[in-house]
């Protein structure tokens, strides 16, 4: 399997994952959120280590990685003001549909 490449793939949707999970679930607590949009990328690790229990190490960072950039991306989207009661998800999520397309663009 190919790592860098999925995570790769993976960094490119996290805004996506945050900004659905902040704009249907945003009342719950940040804990709650964040394996919700950990479980939204596919990186359910107890299921992923099921299914390849060879790679449990690098699901393992994989997992971590993507936590790290869920995180990272929150703290600038409350920094911004972009999860605001206001504007909810919307405006951190225009942003990262235009990222992704992109990110896609560019693979094409």
């Amino acid at each position: 399997m190919n790592w860098l490449q999925l995570m790769s793939k993976i960094f490119a949707a996290v805004p996506v994952a945050v900004a659905g999970v902040e704009a249907i679930d945003g009342e719950k607590d940040g804990t709650t959120k964040k394996q919700l949009a950990l479980d939204s990328l596919g990186l359910s690790s107890a299921v992923a280590q099921l299914v390849a229990p060879n790679q449990k190490q690098a699901i393992d960072a994989a997992t971590k990685a993507a936590g790290d950039a869920i995180d990272g991306v929150v703290q600038v989207a409350n920094a911004s003001g972009d999860f605001n009661k206001a504007t909810a998800a919307t405006t951190l999520a225009q942003h990262a549909i235009g990222g992704v397309a992109t990110v896609v663009a560019k693979a094409a």
